[in-house]
C-alpha cells in the first residue's frame, strides 16, 4: 500500500479487527450522499446558519455517520471542549441517533478506513499532512473505538 504507514504488531491485530467487524457493523443500512470531507473549513456560515458547502470532490455514497465520522476527526484537533460543546448539537443536526449501541464503532471504522484511504489511494499528499493522518491512524488503533477520541 502506497504511503500506508508502517503498523505495529498490536496497531495491525486492531486493523484487522476493525475489517473482520465491517460487514456485521454496516449490514442491511441504507446508504447516502456523503459531502466526503465535511469538516469546518468546508462550511460557510453567516454567524447562525450554515450558508454552503465547498470541497466535493470526495462525494460518494456511504453509511449515514460517514460526515459525522470525518467531522468529529477533523474537530478533534482543535481544543477537547469544542468538539464535547458541538457533538450533541452537531448529532442532532445531522440527524444521527447517539442511542445507537453500534454509533461509536461505526464511526471509528469509518475514520480508520477513510485515513487508509487518503494514505493508500495514489495520491502524494503534502508530506506534513501524510504524517499528521498516519500519526492519527495509529492513535485510532491504539484507543477504544470512541469517536470524541482525538
Amino acid at each position: 500500500m502506497q504511503n500506508a504507514p508502517p503498523l505495529a504488531a498490536n496497531e495491525h491485530a486492531t486493523l484487522v479487527g476493525i475489517v473482520r467487524r465491517l460487514p456485521d457493523l454496516f449490514a442491511v443500512r441504507s446508504a447516502v450522499l456523503a459531502h466526503g470531507d465535511f469538516a469546518p473549513v468546508n462550511i460557510l456560515i453567516d454567524g447562525e446558519s450554515v450558508t454552503g458547502l465547498l470541497d466535493f470532490e470526495s462525494v460518494r455514497l456511504a453509511d449515514p455517520p460517514f460526515d459525522v465520522a470525518w467531522w468529529a476527526w477533523a474537530v478533534g484537533f482543535d481544543q477537547p471542549y469544542v468538539l464535547d460543546a458541538a457533538w450533541t448539537a452537531f448529532h442532532e443536526g445531522a440527524e444521527v441517533d447517539e442511542t445507537d449501541p453500534a454509533l461509536a464503532a461505526r464511526v471509528h471504522s469509518l475514520q480508520v478506513l477513510r485515513m487508509l484511504e487518503l494514505l493508500t489511494d495514489g495520491t502524494t499528499l503534502d508530506p506534513e499532512i501524510q504524517r499528521i493522518v498516519a500519526d492519527h491512524l495509529r492513535v485510532l488503533l491504539r484507543e477504544p473505538p470512541d469517536p470524541r477520541d482525538r
